[in-house]
């Protein structure tokens, strides 16, 4: 019984890492010469960040932590 929790337990998360991480939108563009991603990426910007993202205070250095860049580019 204990080894069939801990298999549904594990089934579970592997699911959901899955799940979480197709969510993470990708970056579709060079940030060689847009190292601002906060000059777009606000609340009123042109492509405006989530909501919870406002109530983190977030900074450009961290952005690519978990947006991963869909083209070759250095980050």
């Amino acid at each position: 019984m204990k080894r069939k929790i801990i298999i549904v337990f594990l089934s579970c998360f592997i699911v959901l890492s899955v799940i979480l991480s197709a969510c993470e939108p990708v970056i579709p563009h060079s940030i060689d010469e847009r190292k601002d991603c906060l000059s777009c990426h606000n609340l009123t910007g042109i492509k405006p960040y989530p909501n919870w993202h406002f109530k983190r205070e977030y900074k450009n250095d961290v952005c690519t932590n978990c947006h991963e860049l869909k083209i070759n580019s250095e980050k």
